[in-house]
C-alpha cells in the first residue's frame, strides 16, 4: 500500500509520495519489498495514487536493485480505506494476499507468518506489535490533513 499522501510529513511530501522518500538512501517502499523477496515472494501489487506512480517507480528503478515483478495498481481516491481499495481490485486477487503499509521497517520474519498462516489455514492472520511505553503519550509531529502542502483544490 504506497498511495497515501503522508499527511502528517506535508512538509516531506509536497514534492515527492511518502513511499518515495528516502530513509537510509533507499525509497521508503523498498523495505516492505525487500522483506518480500527475503521471505521468497516472486511478485508483488503496489497501490499507488496516480500522481505518485512515476515517481516511485523511478525511485526504485535507480536506486534498488529489485528482483520481485512488481505491478502498479493505481487508485484515484486516496481517502479510500484499505477495504474499499482492495474490493477495487479484486480481479486481481488470486490467493492468499499480504497487505504491508510502504512504511513498515522491520526484522520480522513474512516467512514465518506466512507459515503460520497456511498451517492454521487461516482466513485472516494480523500481526500486531506492542507500542513501546516512550510513545504512550506522545502525539505523531505535524497536523494531519488530507490536503496535502502545496496542493490546492
Amino acid at each position: 500500500m504506497a498511495a497515501g499522501p503522508g499527511s502528517r510529513l506535508a512538509e516531506l511530501t509536497s514534492k515527492c509520495p511518502k513511499a518515495a522518500l528516502l530513509i537510509g538512501n533507499r525509497p521508503m517502499v523498498w523495505y516492505p519489498i525487500n522483506m518480500l523477496e527475503k521471505a521468497g515472494f516472486e511478485e508483488a501489487i503496489i497501490i499507488v495514487d496516480m500522481d505518485g506512480q512515476a515517481e516511485i517507480q523511478r525511485v526504485l528503478t535507480e536506486s534498488c536493485s529489485v528482483k520481485l515483478h512488481l505491478e502498479y495498481v493505481t487508485v484515484s481516491n486516496t481517502d479510500d480505506g484499505t477495504a474499499d481499495v482492495l474490493r477495487e481490485m479484486k480481479s486481481k486477487i488470486k490467493t492468499d494476499l499480504l497487505i504491508i503499509p510502504c512504511d513498515l521497517i522491520t526484522d520480522i520474519s513474512l516467512h514465518n507468518i506466512a507459515n503460520l498462516h497456511r498451517t492454521h489455514d487461516a482466513s485472516l492472520t494480523i500481526l500486531l506489535s506492542s507500542l513501546p511505553s516512550q510513545f504512550y503519550e506522545s502525539v505523531a509531529p505535524g497536523a494531519r490533513s488530507k490536503k496535502p502542502l502545496g496542493k490546492t483544490e
